[in-house]
């Protein structure tokens, strides 16, 4: 004798456990696919991002150091950086103290260098005309020694 467990006559009989998952098919397993599909687009977004930022740095970083010789030539024969600052060892853009001294100024921004010499150092405030076709040059600039005192360079 057979019975069918959907036969609605059918009863459980006392110690018997009824069969839980006898006739169901198995549940399906979770698939990862999308997940891993969209995890890898994802880490290629990030590489991609990672790598434009790299080369749009190093761009911005080798026009820096090309602005930074192009204004050293520019200076280094001045009587007045020959007098008080003497060979350039270094020139750096001073983030500070530009921001300060162009605070609700409009137009063409003031930049400060600290520069950094044989005789000694200074700051350099001044107007760049940074050319795409021509080298960066000072325009007008200010030589503040560490006394206070402020020299106009003419160029």
């Amino acid at each position: 004798m057979s019975f069918d467990p959907h036969d609605p006559n059918w009863r459980d009989l006392p110690g018997q456990a009824p069969q839980q998952h006898a006739y169901r098919a198995p549940p399906k397993k979770k698939s990862n696919t999308l997940l891993c599909v969209l995890g890898g687009v994802g880490a290629l977004l990030v590489l991609l991002c990672l790598g434009c930022g790299g080369v749009a740095s190093m761009y911005v970083w080798n026009g820096l150091q090309q602005s930074k010789v192009e204004l050293i030539e520019q200076l280094q024969p001045h009587p007045l950086i020959q007098e008080h600052i003497g060979t350039i060892s270094s020139l750096g853009m001073n983030l500070g103290e530009s921001a300060a001294l162009n605070e609700g100024k409009v137009g063409k921004k003031t930049i400060v260098f600290d520069i950094k010499g044989s005789k000694g150092s200074a700051l350099i405030s001044g107007e760049v005309d940074d050319g795409h076709d021509r080298p960066a040059r000072f325009t007008d600039a200010i030589l503040h020694l560490p006394a206070g005192e402020a020299l106009q360079l003419s160029f």
